[in-house]
């Protein structure tokens, strides 16, 4: 007697090969998707690089004008070079009560240096309220009113100094019978 062949074994090893047949060209298909994302992303990077090498090379040409100035404003421009025997300094004059703290805090002074003011040190307390601290010369007076965050401790104290030079506490902190007017610098008039 022959031999007699199952049918349903036959056609389950055919479609069992069509589905490896098929599993290998998905993985084909995908290993070539794969590769052509990393050359799309390669070619990317490159053209970026290139890019930045393109407009480094562009500000490395960059030349810049040169800047003159107005004869006018030239002639009457004070210098911007600042020498130690440049400066003015000395101290303000105290009113309604307060005094330099001293000590070892030293005195409070103002110095005027080319087109600047500064004022440095702590100052003891007098009368806070409508009431200037301290008067600066003409020297070292601003061309309008200008206004200062400065040091009394835990809280900021809100400071003026008027086109009349006067140093006036207008609000925020004042405990400690003390207030810093390191702080103060300014274009003098």
């Amino acid at each position: 007697e022959e031999p007699r062949l199952d049918h349903r074994l036959v056609q389950a090893e055919v479609s069992s090969h069509g589905v490896v047949e098929e599993a290998k060209r998905t993985a084909e298909q995908q290993v070539a998707s794969d590769e052509a994302l990393v050359q799309q992303k390669a070619l990317g990077l490159i053209r970026r690089e290139k890019t930045a090498e393109s407009t480094a090379l562009q500000f490395r040409n960059v030349q810049t004008p040169e800047i003159t100035l107005n004869p006018a404003v030239k002639k009457n421009a004070r210098s911007p070079q600042l020498r130690a025997n440049d400066a003015d300094q000395g101290i303000p004059t105290f009113t309604n009560g307060w005094t330099a703290w001293g000590d070892i805090w030293g005195p409070v002074t103002y110095t005027v240096r080319g087109l600047l003011c500064f004022v440095t040190g702590l100052a003891k307390a007098g009368i806070w309220t409508n009431a200037a601290i301290a008067e600066l010369p003409d020297k070292c007076r601003p061309s309008k009113r200008v206004v200062f965050s400065l040091n009394n401790h835990a809280e900021p104290s809100h400071v003026e100094v008027s086109k009349l030079g006067m140093i006036e506490w207008k609000g925020g902190g004042r405990s400690h019978g003390w207030l810093s007017l390191s702080g103060i610098v300014f274009a003098a008039d």
